[in-house]
């Protein structure tokens, strides 16, 4: 059970990157909450190797959850800057502390314009995938959505991605909603409000509201299962290197 309500934290999370949407290098913790109990951190950082840029994401046990489990989630996306100045993606990696079998990692790579082959591994399984469009992973995803909502976004404005997941392409949608002053502790960020249906029926929904004065990074978001709320995730701290 404690594995599974970790493993959602990191489920509540394509088109053009442009570097002048990118952040500088950061990390971001995040407070996730069930039923008004702590239950795990999130930690998201942004740095750049050389050429590559790296996007990763730690998750660990907190509060109750921390003495029943010592489970940890671990993801890693790496990303170059094109000659026009988006991103693609290279590869993607994924690690789970207590389910090992769950391991997946990625690479990528254009055999010409119009052809994106992918290999890699998930369930001890070998993939080979390919695609005509540009493709992100579970972490990265967040980076494009950032980068792409305008800041004149129009409500019900939709942004279309095909992630690589379990071993297969997906489609994710997300769209617009408003804009919204959000009071997070002491501080009010100025956020648009964004919903991810994840399955037809609507049994669970995701909220982000993206701050754009950080670059739309998300700074709340909701999950909903069956109409109720099932986690919510809270930006507890925010760090630039720029601001060292």
């Amino acid at each position: 059970m404690a594995g599974k309500i970790l493993a959602l934290v990191i489920g509540i999370f394509s088109q053009t990157l442009q570097a002048a949407s990118l952040p500088d290098d950061f990390e971001a913790h995040y407070e996730v909450e069930k039923y008004s109990t702590t239950i795990a951190e999130m930690t998201l950082s942004l740095s750049r190797q050389g050429q590559d840029i790296i996007y990763q994401s730690r998750t660990r046990p907190r509060g109750l959850l921390a003495m029943i489990s010592n489970d940890k989630i671990d993801e890693t996306s790496r990303l170059k800057q094109t000659d026009d100045g988006s991103l693609q993606l290279l590869s993607y990696h994924y690690n789970r502390k207590d389910r090992p079998k769950d391991r997946q990692q990625y690479e990528l790579h254009w055999q010409d314009a119009k052809t994106l082959k992918i290999s890699g591994e998930y369930h001890h399984k070998t993939v080979q995938l390919e695609a005509d469009t540009k493709v992100w992973d579970g972490l990265s995803i967040q980076l494009a959505l950032m980068a792409d909502i305008s800041p004149d976004a129009v409500f019900n404005s939709q942004y279309d991605y095909t992630i690589v997941d379990d071993g297969q392409l997906k489609h994710y949608q997300f769209e617009y909603l408003s804009r919204e002053t959000l009071r997070i502790g002491n501080k009010s960020y100025q956020t648009l409000k964004i919903r991810r249906q994840h399955d037809k029926k609507g049994k669970r929904i995701s909220y982000f509201w993206l701050a754009t004065e950080l670059n739309n990074l998300p700074v709340k978001i909701e999950q909903y299962k069956k109409g109720e709320l099932n986690l919510t995730m809270q930006l507890t701290k925010f760090k630039q290197k720029k601001d060292d």
